[in-house]
């Protein structure tokens, strides 16, 4: 294990130290970060809210990270491995000394675990198609086989992977955190709950749950972090966690600080948060021709852009990260006619479209009243129904509903890999097959992009979903705190963060 420790001498070699203001980083302090949304799990697997995610990726480790200019650096792997077999094979060296919190030893059957509990059904994780271009992984997710083919245990530290057909950025999915790994007997343990042991830079301090408060790993395959202590404090609004900033209570805010806050420092990350609008595709085929077309019509994204509390926004029609398209402009008067067609035929009632959102989400709430407003200057009638998590996902498995909202979390930033997990979020198996058997047939190159966004596009109007804006990540931090950073993924890294004394 090693540290980059400024002006030290490791294994009789003198390292150099970096320029952080001519002073050795120091060990130590207390950091406490606000939680602006709810926590259910820390599970990788599970994580849907951006306060999860910022959590959970304390305490799990992945085998690669993104590097600040996009390339991929190992972690618990070894090293980057070399594609085979025309770029659909790799296989994956595991550090021997990576250990998990429970100090069980980081193991390639602990991968294939993880792994294959991604992919299940049962699991309900949303992040599943992280690894649906591994050869059998939707036949797998799907219960048509027992095993995934395109994985094999070597030995006790080395995994194959076999794609489905060759996917040049899919090292960048093995950095997204639902892909981290844990201990294979927790997985199969009675008492598997919300919060497993990873094996990442933080480790639980207390019953995670009870509190969130995290210390230093000790044995992290980077070595240990800066920060002494970590605390998440859960605050009831953006609000109150941007006053809360401003008594010093926690030393970063995600709302742009007031002039009665402490001087800060911008640390913006790459990630963008894309929002949909999500239909039920079976009401949309039952209803009259031209119901999405009317819906879209109905909505003002540029109000939303502006209505909503994160920051900068941007109104969209873009699918995929990327530059925005032209946003066709709100018209009530094109929507209207459609509706008052919709009511006739309900004896001259409306119907009412049932809207969902998650408890503990407040901005789900947010911008479904404000899309209830636009829809009913329409001729729309629509109930906002606020569900636990459990009722939520329940009613979407069963078709209960006729909107809501998704963010999913920014994962990769590949074009490609965001467009494989749209179809496999919200199309169905066939969907996700047309599309591998399309990607299959794209060179591999520099034109591979710019193809990929154009088959976004034409994908896009075979999906029930509306997209309506998108907004970068911005985290305010105090003067003391240095070394945090936003990596692609959108979740606050810690690994290097340390106090200024």
């Amino acid at each position: 294990m090693t540290r980059r420790y400024p002006g030290f001498i490791l294994c009789g070699l003198l390292i150099a130290a970096p320029a952080w203001s001519g002073a050795r980083r120091p060990y130590g302090g207390t950091l406490s970060i606000p939680l602006t949304d709810s926590v259910r799990t820390t599970d990788p697997v599970r994580v849907v809210t951006g306060s999860e995610l910022d959590l959970a990726r304390q305490v799990h480790e992945t085998l690669f990270s993104l590097s600040p200019d996009g390339g991929v650096e190992p972690v618990l792997a070894q090293e980057v491995p070399l594609p085979a077999a025309g770029g659909q094979e790799w296989v994956v060296e595991l550090r021997s000394d990576a250990v998990f919190q429970d100090g069980s030893p980081v193991t390639s059957g602990d991968l294939l675990a993880s792994w294959e509990r991604l992919l299940r059904s049962d699991t309900r994780s949303p992040h599943w198609w992280l690894l649906a271009p591994v050869d059998g992984a939707v036949e797998y997710r799907l219960g048509k086989s027992t095993r995934v083919r395109g994985l094999e245990v070597i030995n006790r530290y080395s995994l194959r992977i076999r794609l489905a057909y060759p996917c040049p950025a899919f090292l960048q999915m093995l950095t997204a955190l639902p892909t981290a790994p844990v201990p294979s007997g927790w997985i199969r343990g009675k008492t598997a709950g919300p919060h497993p042991p990873g094996a990442g830079a933080f480790a639980w301090a207390a019953a995670p749950g009870a509190s969130w408060v995290l210390s230093p790993n000790l044995v992290h395959p980077r070595g240990r972090p800066f920060l002494e202590k970590v605390e998440f404090k859960p605050f009831p609004s953006w609000k109150a966690a941007a006053l809360a900033y401003e008594l010093g209570e926690v030393q970063l805010s995600f709302q742009p600080p007031t002039s009665r806050a402490p001087v800060s420092r911008t640390v913006e990350g790459p990630a963008s948060w894309m929002v949909f609008l999500v239909l039920n595709s079976t009401r949309v085929r039952q209803a009259p021709p031209g119901f999405q077309q009317a819906v879209q019509r109905a909505i003002d994204r540029q109000s939303l852009a502006d209505f909503l509390p994160w920051g900068p926004a941007l109104a969209t029609d873009e699918k995929v990260s990327g530059s925005a398209a032209a946003v066709p402009h709100a018209s009530v008067a094109e929507a209207r006619p459609y509706f008052q067609q919709l009511a006739a035929q309900h004896m001259g009632i409306p119907p009412v479209h049932v809207f969902l959102v998650r408890q503990g989400q407040p901005w789900e709430r947010a911008i479904a009243e404000r899309l209830q407003l636009h829809l009913l200057d329409a001729g729309a009638a629509v109930s906002v129904m606020e569900l636990d998590e459990a009722a939520f996902e329940r009613r979407v498995e069963e078709g209960q509903y006729d909107f809501f909202l998704d963010r999913p979390l920014p994962l990769v930033s590949s074009p490609e890999l965001q467009l494989i997990g749209l179809v496999a979020r919200l199309g169905s198996g066939a969907a996700l097959s047309d599309l591998f058997r399309d990607l299959r047939l794209l060179p591999v190159g520099e034109n591979r992009s710019a193809l990929v966004r154009e088959k976004s596009r034409t994908t896009q109007l075979l999906l029930p979903v509306i997209p309506l804006l998108k907004h970068d990540r911005r985290v305010f931090v105090g003067e003391n705190l240095r070394g945090m950073v936003l990596p692609e993924a959108g979740a606050i890294n810690l690994a290097e963060a340390w106090l200024v004394p």
